[in-house]
């Protein structure tokens, strides 16, 4: 009882003085007991009103108790303070515990006092949760819609807090659509005006949302790191609203990631805050993690069990979001069980749900008032510009006079500002062939240094690619003067010898052929050409080039004609085929092949071989690099022919592209033009 006395007595001398409250933390039964021994209702507004705010992040039950008796108490206090206060202090209460139609409610009556009394204040701040609500909800479109006319109204009354929310808010509708480029770069400027008006508990919300932006990106280590963050500043900061919704981040998180234990013990922190604020939202969501859990643990029957409490939930509080989860995974375990009967039921629910939440015309709406919305700003900004003008105009008014006088002046300096300018014009001039003979020096600078990185890579190649067959003539002809070769290896050394110089031949014409590109000694001479001949020569060429066992087969037509540069067309096909050779194990095959597109004809070489990894590919036809590996039996290469291959094909007025997956072959396609 003197406990009791203790807390009646304090209360009302903080309300007397004016303050909020800030006693410790009492149980709800005991801060009852402590409010109905307040007398009089604007009193016991203020005491509900103080309490309210005290325990609106940290204790929602508390929070939901105060709410509700600022509301009941605000008709005996009749006035317009009192009612904003209550209508504010139930929408975000009624949000906090999943109830966002009900909270819709009373955001509009804010809404209407504020309009009656042009509060811009209490407006935007309905606006603002309004949209929060509506995203909840997923009806996107109307959110993006009330947070377009907060922001406005905050840009206009220069309120940074909430455009703030509104720019985090808007945030959130982005990455509810997918859009998660816009979305990021909406939290992050958020970020940022937080940190200018120094608002600690704001990145405790970015944290969260931006870890849930990196799970739907399949980031998941990210993911982890930011909301574990997130959940530590909910208790640091003592923010309890946040934290259920972050259990059910972490839960979906460890469910992506296959981990159905760590996953259940979030879910179970969640429910249980959830049940103790009479959450039916979050219970809601829990009900759905448990029913992914148990079918990640090939449960169906206690997963379908699951979903179905859930969307009974979710309809009864209709949450239209919850419930086409619930029935798309319904459907599917229906259809996973035999049952499609069920499942075709299911599905057609989900259909007809998802159609009216995600409805066709939802990005055009909300693609309308985000024009709408820059639109209006760009009226401000017009507005605020013509306003300076006219103070700009009346200020050139008054000191016409002064102008006037000053004329004189400005005719006698402008005599000597012309002798001064003929002066200057003369100095310029000399700067400015001094600046020509500058850059000259530059550009002949630049020409040295790129032919001494040719000549590097030149006598680099030498040096390696060239060492080795000829160590290997040379080892073979000692052995020959020393009679060490016996007359049954002489034609499979001779073969090998063969194959050796044939190689080094075509390394020495890629050689060549690529020093003439890099110092644009290159001629193109086109002329009407056969393409099958040319293959059919290519494909004789290669098999000299090469002892793998790999089928080459030219698939052009008798007479397709093309009109290029037969050097440049030969060095292409060459080049592509002995790749494609390179990179097939043995009894493989090689398709060579070309179609007519439009103007165009495209060759394509088609191998079964070993592909090119995804970290690779984007190497290719990188300037100035020259990637290449060993092929699959362990053959050399420069990295030279698919850069020439390139250039050739780009003097020629076409491209060069190509598709590849591992282990299962690579096409490589060029472009030719049919007629001059």
């Amino acid at each position: 009882m003197n406990k009791l006395k203790a807390l009646v007595w304090l209360i009302m001398v903080l309300v007397l003085a004016g303050v909020n409250v800030d006693a410790h933390h009492d149980s709800l039964e005991d801060l009852k007991a402590a409010f109905g021994k307040v007398k009089g209702p604007t009193a016991r507004f203020k005491v509900a009103d103080s309490l309210y705010r005290k325990y609106s992040e940290s204790d929602l039950t508390i929070a939901s108790f105060f709410a509700n008796q600022m509301y009941l108490l605000s008709d005996s206090v009749k006035t317009d303070e009192a009612s904003i206060k209550s209508n504010h202090a139930m929408s975000l209460t009624l949000g906090y515990l999943g109830d966002f139609t009900g909270s819709i409610a009373f955001c509009q009556r804010e809404l209407d006092l504020g309009t009656r009394l042009k509060d811009s204040l209490v407006i935007s701040r309905a606006y603002i949760n309004m949209g929060d609500n509506y995203t909840e909800l997923g009806q996107y479109n109307l959110a993006y819609y009330y947070l377009s006319k907060a922001m406005e109204i905050s840009l206009q009354s220069s309120n940074e807090i909430d455009a703030e929310y509104a720019t985090h808010n808007f945030g959130r509708v982005h990455k509810e659509l997918g859009q998660y480029r816009q979305a990021i770069e909406y939290f992050n400027r958020a970020e940022e005006l937080s940190a200018a008006l120094n608002d600690v508990q704001s990145p405790m919300y970015t944290l969260r949302e931006m870890g849930d932006v990196a799970m739907r990106q399949g980031k998941y280590e990210e993911a982890l790191e930011k909301l574990k963050r997130a959940l530590q500043l909910s208790y640091d900061l003592d923010v309890q609203v946040v934290r259920p919704d972050i259990f059910i981040d972490l839960g979906r998180l460890y469910i992506e990631m296959a981990k159905p234990d760590q996953a259940l013990s979030y879910y179970d922190s969640a429910r249980s805050l959830g049940r103790s604020l009479g959450n039916k939202f979050i219970q809601a969501k829990c009900l759905v993690g448990y029913g992914k859990i148990f079918r990640l643990k090939k449960n169906s029957a206690a997963a379908t069990a699951n979903f179905l409490q859930a969307l009974d939930l979710a309809t009864a509080i209709r949450a239209k979001v919850i419930q086409i989860t619930c029935l798309d995974q319904l459907a599917s375990l229906a259809e996973s069980q035999g049952n499609f009967k069920d499942g075709l039921s299911y599905y057609k629910r989900y259909e007809l749900i998802k159609d009216s939440l995600y409805n066709k015309d939802i990005p055009d709406q909300t693609l309308k008032y985000q024009m709408q919305f820059l639109k209006e700003s760009k009226d401000r900004e017009i507005a605020s510009l013509n306003e300076i003008n006219q103070l700009r105009d009346a200020e050139l008014d008054k000191q016409q006079l002064i102008r006037n006088l000053l004329i004189v002046v400005m005719g006698v300096g402008g005599i000597l500002l012309y002798l001064l300018y003929r002066s200057n014009s003369r100095r310029r001039q000399a700067n400015d062939q001094l600046e020509n003979q500058r850059k000259e020096l530059e550009r002949r600078s630049d020409e040295l240094e790129e032919l001494n990185r040719v000549k590097d890579k030149f006598f680099s190649i030498i040096s390696h690619d060239l060492r080795s067959p000829i160590n290997s003539l040379s080892g073979v002809l000692n052995l020959m003067e020393k009679n060490g070769v016996t007359a049954e290896e002489l034609p499979l050394l001779t073969r090998e010898l063969r194959l050796q110089f044939n190689h080094t031949k075509n390394l020495i014409t890629n050689l060549l052929n690529w020093a003439l590109l890099q110092m644009d000694r290159v001629t193109l001479k086109k002329e009407k050409l056969e393409l099958s001949s040319l293959v059919e020569e290519n494909i004789k060429l290669s098999k000299t080039l090469s002892n793998k066992n790999v089928e080459l087969i030219n698939q052009v037509e008798s007479g397709t004609q093309f009109y290029g540069d037969q050097n440049m067309t030969n060095m292409i096909l060459r080049n592509l085929i002995l790749n494609a050779v390179k990179f097939t194990e043995s009894g493989g095959r090689v398709l060579i092949g070309a179609e007519e597109r439009g103007k165009e004809l495209v060759v394509s070489v088609q191998d079964n071989g070993v592909g090119i990894p995804p970290d690779v590919q984007k190497l290719l036809f990188t300037k100035n690099n020259s990637y290449t590996s060993l092929g699959t039996a362990n053959e050399k290469g420069t990295g030279l022919g698919l850069n020439l291959c390139k250039e050739f094909a780009e003097r020629q007025g076409g491209k060069i592209w190509f598709d590849s997956q591992v282990d299962m072959g690579t096409t490589f396609y060029f472009s030719i033009p049919k007629q001059g």
